[in-house]
């Protein structure tokens, strides 16, 4: 699968090995002048912001875009005012800026920008810093004609008007969209069927791409155009200079990746420090082996340190495989030297290629992707489909991931923790894509193109899914941050044909140092967006997070007793929570506890009308609980923190009441998630804590103060 956009497919046209060297093996492009790119940058940033109205101040937009892009003593800011000015007046109002179309063309990703659209009255228009000449009327027509071919795939509609305005001479071109019969006298026309065909001239060049990139093994054998060098070609230097270059060859197999070529002693250390980590321990560790053996420890730098690329046989974990890529090219370029690399891909060749006939043409739902989620979309497939998504509960994590799946359009296996999200996230799907999925957990086992399966399904009868496994071509890890532990581990390892790899989580780190191994099961992360970034977009409700001060508890005892008296057995604690429940009885509450016995099934005694589920509660019974908690108006539902933290998803909850007294920040921000999402009716979010007294308890408490304000939120303490 390809992503492609007007400005590659010219690329390729003009110059194939061009199209090589910046899309293919993505080297940088040097001494190459930006001044004019800039200064259009610049002007198209003023204009959108004045015509959205998000800045109609655009005299002093003018001069922090000027600064912004460093254009003075580059270019002269009375033409660049001019071309301002010239594009504030406009003959019709926008009902769109910048728009950003993505569509599938064929098996491949298409993405353009319109600079302004009136969808009503089917007007296109382009802004264009450069000066208008004639012999390139051509050009801008074929240009015109991809801007039309995207506004009709969006709107399912022709536009009439597809314009061009040269800002500086205060020019306008426009183009009439006509009808094939169309006997007019208009001289500057497009046909509705000039618009149709554009399609398959994009299929065409996306084989033809296709076809280079599998047959040409080396940069030397793309054509290349000298005429397009000068002056705009960042990679002159290698066309008519430096022709050195480092050859290295990478074999994917079995799930690795392995190196070959000019492996130098310098490149195998900088690989090895760039992909090992060390524990938390690891002092401690150092210690025990030191006192243990008197002090005589060989490499004793090597105790707690863990290793993630083998250099003996060069072999890293696929995940690792864009920064193996980077590393790469940044050893060549500090060498001045060109890179010339191979991929050599033994997977299978018809599970990697295959392709399902069972997707839809687009999700089935209302809903439109916005902004950030197709940036995360476009992250993946940019990054050769390998990465991890960082996005806060609420963000549409599963939204994003099945429209992700759907262009992919593969065998694909999905990948929970917990069988309280197999059937939810299940159904979110299939609606979605209107298909049925298959079922790895809860006792089931029914394989179909896209299935969910639980870890711990998989892991415990690993050796009776091996052959399904090895069938996988995408596979999906929601909550990535728990894939360092074994059982995942042990799961990837029989993955050996899976080219696919996607993370999801709203928290990408762990507390036991362990976060490399994620990244090299499913990569790096390749896109982010945080709670408070979605609050202030307007997506999220932004919270109300009070904690209450406890005035009880077992001050100086260690860490187990320290728990009981201050939180668990704490009495004055539990009434206060009594309390703050009785006085919001009018609400939909979510009670997070830690302790079943001790603390959950004590609360649940005390609180009238709760329900309260737990992982020794029977399927059955959790199901039936939950669904009666999420189909009331108001309630309260206590749930111990490992169930309920994360995954859950009840949009109008109103108030979360975290009793647990945990200590981790990731805990913490996880619960504040479960309350944020907007919806019809619901007029606040509250998240309610607790500052305790003890030794240990009190130190947590202050913990999780901490994280809020660290992701930006307010906290009041009662």
């Amino acid at each position: 699968m390809l992503r492609l956009s007007y400005s590659q497919l010219n690329c390729w046209k003009n110059c194939k090995r061009q199209y090589c060297y910046k899309y293919v093996l993505k080297l940088k492009e040097k001494n190459v002048e930006t001044k004019w790119s800039d200064f259009g940058k610049a002007m198209h940033q003023v204009l959108e912001e004045f015509h959205n109205k998000s800045n109609l101040n655009w005299q002093d937009n003018c001069i922090f875009q000027w600064d912004k892009y460093k254009l003075e003593d580059r270019m002269d800011f009375n033409l660049f005012k001019t071309c301002v000015i010239n594009g504030l007046v406009l003959d019709f109002v926008p009902t769109h800026t910048e728009q950003k179309i993505f569509i599938r063309i064929g098996e491949n990703q298409f993405v353009q920008y319109l600079d302004i659209t009136e969808s009503n009255k089917g007007i296109i228009l382009d802004w264009k810093s450069g000066t208008y000449t004639k012999d390139k009327e051509t050009d801008y027509k074929k240009q015109l004609i991809c801007y039309s071919y995207g506004y009709f795939r969006t709107y399912n509609k022709f536009p009439k008007e597809a314009r061009i305005f040269f800002n500086k001479p205060n020019k306008m071109i426009i183009f009439h969209v006509v009808s094939d019969d169309y006997n007019g006298n208009e001289q500057k026309i497009i046909k509705e069927s000039e618009i149709l065909a554009y399609k398959e001239s994009v299929i065409s060049m996306a084989c033809e791409i296709k076809r280079s990139k599998e047959t040409l093994k080396n940069s030397d054998d793309w054509e290349q155009n000298l005429k397009v060098c000068y002056p705009f070609c960042g990679y002159k230097y290698i066309c008519y200079g430096q022709t050195d270059c480092f050859k290295y060859k990478i074999t994917i197999k079995n799930g690795n990746g392995f190196l070959h070529g000019n492996v130098t002693p310098t490149l195998l250390e900088g690989i090895d420090r760039l992909t090992r980590f060390d524990l938390p321990s690891k002092y401690y560790m150092q210690q025990a082996i030191l006192a243990k053996r008197n002090g005589m420890v060989k490499n004793i730098e090597e105790i707690g340190r863990v290793h993630l690329f083998n250099k003996i046989h060069r072999m890293f974990p696929i995940g690792f495989l864009n920064k193996i890529k980077k590393i790469l090219r940044d050893y060549c370029e500090y060498n001045h030297k060109i890179l010339d690399l191979e991929i050599e891909d033994l997977r299978d060749k018809e599970i990697i290629k295959s392709k399902l006939n069972i997707m839809p043409n687009k999700l089935i739902t209302n809903k439109i992707l916005r902004d950030y989620q197709i940036k995360a979309i476009e992250s993946f497939i940019y990054n050769d489909g390998i990465g991890c998504v960082v996005a806060g509960t609420g963000a549409g994590k599963t939204y994003l991931a099945t429209e992700i799946i759907r262009l992919i359009n593969t065998k694909t296996l999905w990948i929970i923790d917990r069988k309280e999200l197999l059937y939810q996230t299940k159904e979110v799907i299939e609606n979605l894509l209107g298909i049925k999925m298959g079922i790895v957990g809860d006792g089931k086992v029914e394989y179909e193109d896209i299935t969910i399966a639980t870890i711990q399904t998989l892991h415990k009868n690993i050796d009776k899914h091996k052959k399904y496994l090895n069938s996988i071509n995408f596979v999906v890890a929601d909550e990535f941050h728990k894939t360092a532990a074994e059982s995942y581990q042990n799961v990837f390892s029989e993955l050996k044909n899976t080219k696919y790899r996607l993370g999801l989580t709203g928290t990408p780190k762990r507390e036991d140092g362990k976060t490399p191994i994620m990244h090299s099961l499913l990569g790096d992360i390749i896109f982010s967006i945080s709670a408070k970034e979605l609050i202030e977009k307007e997506y999220l409700m932004k919270p109300k997070i009070i904690f209450y001060k406890v005035k009880h508890g077992g001050q100086d005892l260690e860490y187990p007793e320290d728990y009981k008296i201050s939180i668990a057995e704490n009495e004055h604690r539990n009434n206060m929570i009594v309390k703050i429940i009785e006085e919001n009885k009018d609400k939909k509450i979510l009670v997070l506890a830690k302790l079943v016995e001790n603390h959950g099934k004590k609360l649940n005694n005390l609180i009238k009308d709760s329900y309260y589920i737990h992982g020794s509660l029977n399927s059955e019974k959790r199901k039936k609980y939950m669904n009666a908690f999420k189909n009331n108006k108001f309630g309260i539902l206590i749930a111990t923190m490992s169930i309920a933290s994360t995954g859950l998803d009840i949009p109008d909850l109103q108030i979360i009441i975290n009793v647990a007294g945990n200590k981790a920040n990731i805990g913490s921000i996880q619960s504040l998630g479960r309350v944020l999402r907007i919806i019809e009716g619901k007029e606040s979010a509250k998240y309610i804590d607790f500052i305790d007294v003890g030794k240990h308890t009190s130190k947590h408490s202050r913990a999780r103060i901490k994280s809020f304000k660290n992701e930006g939120h307010d906290v009041e303490i009662i």
